[in-house]
């Protein structure tokens, strides 16, 4: 049987070119989302000691403040953030110091801190971000621009951490390392794309999605309900069930697994398998767009019906509060 797959919430219906609309829309966000979060891992290689990556734990916005000396055709970026990193054995905190520069003759230059001078950092697309190990309330800055090995630039400057408390830095740390937690109310916005041997269609589904684990593995309930519509005109449940293991590959970058069924109210279909998987990117407290969406993930999952399979493209938001 062909189905026309639509999503209903009381009176309202999504018709199918709002739906592309929507769809298309949360297709280039995810894009636009996965490339920041290259960048993000491609600044943050400064932050890998033998191997190991850090974990963002928290940000904090400070001031630069008695600038000495400048480096021509950059400016610096006021205030800078300070980020507090969790590597597998200690706890950093870093000044993350980004620059602009208008300059093209500054295309070939690389710009290293006098305390760390095996690291540089290059000027790319008008733009430098540089990490500055911090170790106290006042940190005193010196940077030096290098061409062709030779120095054509320094600044000088302090960065200012009032906040600045090794004790309780220590005490995120290990509350880091031991961060399992359980979240109860977290639940996922889907837009789907159904596919089978018989036809196409589209549905919304609203999902409940309670998780329990780690920064680096978790695991979650999954309970989710949609309509959908048969071209005979009759409207019918489906309601899916099962778990969701989630795992960091890297930075805010998660895969996760779906094993459970879905059931369909309706005459020739009842409970069937459901297998798929998703990619989502995840963002923490400090760096969501919006206060309760925290991760945005698209996937593919296949329900194993007893007359046919139907495939499942889908795209969706996670929000928890």
């Amino acid at each position: 049987m062909l189905y026309h797959v639509f999503f209903q919430y009381n009176i309202i219906t999504i018709n199918m070119k709002n739906s592309d609309y929507w769809f298309i829309g949360m297709i280039v966000f995810f894009i636009s989302q996965f490339s920041l979060a290259g960048d993000k891992l491609n600044h943050d290689k400064s932050l890998r000691e033998t191997g190991k990556t850090a974990i963002l734990l928290k940000s904090k916005k400070v001031h630069l403040g008695r600038v000495q000396s400048k480096i021509q055709g950059i400016n610096w970026k006021d205030p800078v953030a300070v980020n507090i990193y969790q590597y597998p054995d200690h706890v950093g905190v870093y000044a993350v110091l980004e620059g602009t520069s208008d300059q093209l003759g500054l295309k070939d230059v690389s710009i290293f801190s006098v305390d760390e001078p095996q690291k540089r950092y290059q000027i790319k697309a008008g733009a430098i971000q540089i990490f500055i190990p911090i170790q106290g309330v006042q940190t005193h800055v010196v940077l030096k621009a290098i061409s062709q090995n030779r120095v054509i630039g320094t600044a000088k400057f302090d960065i200012e951490y009032p906040g600045w408390d090794p004790s309780k830095i220590s005490a995120l740390g290990k509350s880091a390392s031991q961060d399992k937690t359980f979240t109860m109310l977290a639940f996922r916005l889907t837009s789907i794309n159904l596919f089978n041997s018989s036809g196409t269609g589209y549905s919304g589904m609203l999902n409940w999605t309670p998780g329990y684990g780690s920064s680096r593995f978790r695991i979650h309930l999954d309970l989710g309900t949609t309509v959908l519509k048969s071209f005979s005109g009759s409207s019918f449940f489906v309601i899916e069930y099962g778990l969701l293991g989630s795992a960091r590959v890297v930075k805010s970058l998660w895969i996760e697994a779906l094993l459970g069924m879905q059931y369909w109210a309706e005459q020739t279909t009842s409970h069937s398998p459901l297998v798929g998987g998703n990619l989502s990117y995840r963002w923490d407290e400090n760096t969501k767009p919006f206060s309760f969406v925290d991760q945005i993930y698209l996937g593919y999952a296949a329900f194993l019906g007893t007359t046919l399979t139907t495939q499942e493209i889908k795209l969706g938001v996670g929000i928890s509060f």
